[in-house]
C-alpha cells in the first residue's frame, strides 16, 4: 500500500463512511489508524471532520488556508509530496 494513489481523498471518504455508520470520531480514528497507521491523521482532524459532518457540511475538499501558498519549481518533488506528504 506504499503507492496508494489518491490517499487523501480515500481517507476523506472513509471518514464520511464511518460517520454515516454512526461511528464516533474516536472509534473511526482507531479503525483507520489500525488500517493505515500514521497516515490516518490525528484524532483532532477526525473530531473536526465529524463536527463538520454533524453541521450538515459534507464537502470533502480542503478549505482555504491563510498564509503563503506553497510552490515548487521541481515537478518531481511536487509529485513526491503529493504521493506522501509526510
Amino acid at each position: 500500500m506504499s503507492n496508494f494513489g489518491h490517499q487523501k481523498e480515500h481517507l476523506w471518504l472513509a471518514r464520511l463512511f464511518l460517520f454515516i455508520q454512526k461511528k464516533k470520531a474516536v472509534e473511526s480514528h482507531s479503525l483507520l489508524v489500525e488500517t493505515y497507521g500514521e497516515r490516518a491523521s490525528s484524532i483532532r482532524t477526525y473530531e473536526t471532520w465529524f463536527r463538520q459532518f454533524k453541521s450538515g457540511d459534507f464537502n470533502l475538499k480542503d478549505s482555504e488556508r491563510s498564509g503563503r501558498p506553497q510552490s515548487y519549481e521541481n515537478e518531481k518533488l511536487q509529485e513526491l509530496l503529493d504521493d506522501d506528504p509526510t
